[in-house]
């Protein structure tokens, strides 16, 4: 018999996983493991660690505190936030994922104008 808070557990990975639009397939990737293996855990079948959880959480951009309550979560989870508490911050984590995505741009552009500045004293400016 699965234990309640347990399979609490794969209901809130599956259900924050449905709600960012990721598939099973990418997650699974994403995390290193088999899709069977992330089926099981979202399922019930099989409890996931502790460190997987707090991997899952950062690439669900949740706090990873939302896998260890006892809460039943989300089932009802909103697209958008209507200014209740839903258990996660959804503007927060797409101003974060935002965050992440412009550092990133702009430490691909400070590369790109690096290699211009080599190139340009190795070739000469004209």
């Amino acid at each position: 018999m699965i234990k309640k808070d347990l399979f609490h557990t794969g209901i809130k990975l599956r259900q924050l996983r449905d709600f960012r639009n990721y598939t099973l397939e990418w997650v699974s990737i994403e995390l290193g493991i088999a899709k069977s293996t992330l089926s099981d855990w979202e399922t019930g079948k099989v409890v996931p660690g502790q460190a997987v959880l707090i991997k899952a959480a950062e690439l669900l951009y949740v706090d990873p505190g939302i896998f260890f309550t006892q809460d039943e979560l989300l089932l009802e989870l909103p697209r958008e936030p209507a200014g209740k508490e839903t258990g996660i911050s959804v503007r927060n984590a797409d101003h974060q994922l935002l965050e992440r995505l412009f550092a990133h741009i702009h430490e691909r552009d400070q590369r790109i104008e690096e290699l211009f500045a080599k190139l340009l004293d190795k070739f000469g400016k004209g």
